[in-house]
């Protein structure tokens, strides 16, 4: 009997690479008991959990427990476990797992960019999508994942001995074992740069973005700061017509966002303006909006080098969305970004600016 899980936010890309092939000589099983909820299970506790590896005697580093019916593992005991290769991208948090030609990039599980987890798997030379929202979860400094769903991708079974409460992981009967996926020297350029404009905190915009279909030019100075449990962007614009200031809140996880918009009177006043018609769709809310932020850097399917000046590499980026058309240029010396154009058509945004931090 397999416990239930919920496969949420998921895409594969394909990306290639070198490949080399060899079978396994041996199967390998990791067996545990059927750990606690999260709300029962003491993180700080200096107790062993015990799993048996092979019929050997181990433990893990950290306490599995139980959340919404799935069982989550601590990454470093499963990476142990299994040979799984793991990293760590500060910038954005994200944790890259990697083995038998698939690699899994996972989110935390509250974040304020666009969440889940993207996976980069070769397959005859072709790109298959999927879609989910799986998160890992950080206890006491040490990163959880969800175990199926992680094990599952990377081609291996996972069972549920009901009457015994035993989780089984095992490697299938000669599997085929390939080599790891390696991103680009370009791929990773492209997610470094966009996560260092992503933690930002004073960001000065010059260029265009779109307003009642109709192009206008803007400077935009924005200020991002945590506020409690949420994060909060102030935006003063000089455009065209006037001057505006807007506010966006954002809450973990998209579960909430809040707009406010006014203008600047000549007095120094803030009027507020009317959102009924714009919904969230005013541009101003959507100024760093390059189409490859948070987890959304990750699906970036196709790169094109474009002009070079010495110092900032342009880029042509097609992503999964075939209505959008993303353009960047990063400082290759300090890989940051400096310039970038957005368009969306489905969306109706329109984005072409050059950066100031």
């Amino acid at each position: 009997m397999k416990k239930s899980i919920i496969y949420p936010f998921i895409f594969i890309i394909i990306i290639t690479t070198f490949k080399l092939t060899s079978y396994a000589s041996e199967q390998s099983e990791l067996s545990f008991s059927l750990p606690n909820d999260i709300s029962n299970t003491d993180f700080n506790s200096s107790e062993e959990y015990i799993a048996s590896k092979n019929g050997m005697k181990t433990s893990f580093l950290g306490k599995p427990f139980l959340k919404n019916n799935a069982c989550y593992i601590p990454i470093r005991d499963l990476a142990n476990a299994f040979n799984v290769n793991i990293s760590y991208t500060p910038d954005d948090r994200i944790v890259i797992l990697s083995k038998n030609n698939k690699m899994i990039i996972i989110s935390p599980e509250r974040i304020f960019e666009k969440k889940g987890t993207v996976i980069i798997s070769k397959n005859s030379n072709k790109n298959d999508y999927l879609s989910s929202e799986q998160t890992y979860i950080l206890k006491n400094n040490r990163s959880y994942v969800p175990l199926r769903f992680v094990m599952e991708t990377l081609d291996y079974n996972v069972d549920y001995d009901d009457k015994n409460k035993i989780i089984r992981i095992s490697n299938k009967t000669n599997e085929k074992i390939e080599d790891n996926i390696i991103l680009s020297e370009e791929q990773n350029l492209i997610i470094t740069s966009i996560a260092k404009f992503e933690n930002e905190k004073e960001i000065h915009l010059s260029g265009s973005t779109s307003l009642l279909g109709e192009e206008q030019k803007i400077q935009a100075d924005i200020s991002k700061f945590n506020k409690n449990n949420s994060m909060l962007e102030n935006i003063k614009i000089i455009a065209d017509d006037g001057e505006y200031f807007a506010n966006k809140e954002m809450f973990p996880n998209d579960s909430a966002i809040t707009y406010s918009l006014a203008r600047i009177t000549d007095s120094g006043l803030k009027e507020p303006i009317s959102l009924k018609i714009w919904a969230s769709n005013h541009p101003y809310f959507h100024l760093l909006n390059t189409g490859i932020s948070g987890i959304e850097k990750y699906k970036i399917n196709d790169i094109k080098k474009l002009a070079f000046d010495g110092k900032i590499q342009k880029f042509s980026i097609s992503s999964l969305n075939t209505d959008e058309f993303i353009e960047i240029g990063i400082d290759i010396e300090e890989k940051r970004l400096v310039t970038y154009t957005y368009k969306s058509s489905k969306k109706n945004i329109f984005n072409e600016f050059t950066i100031e931090y």
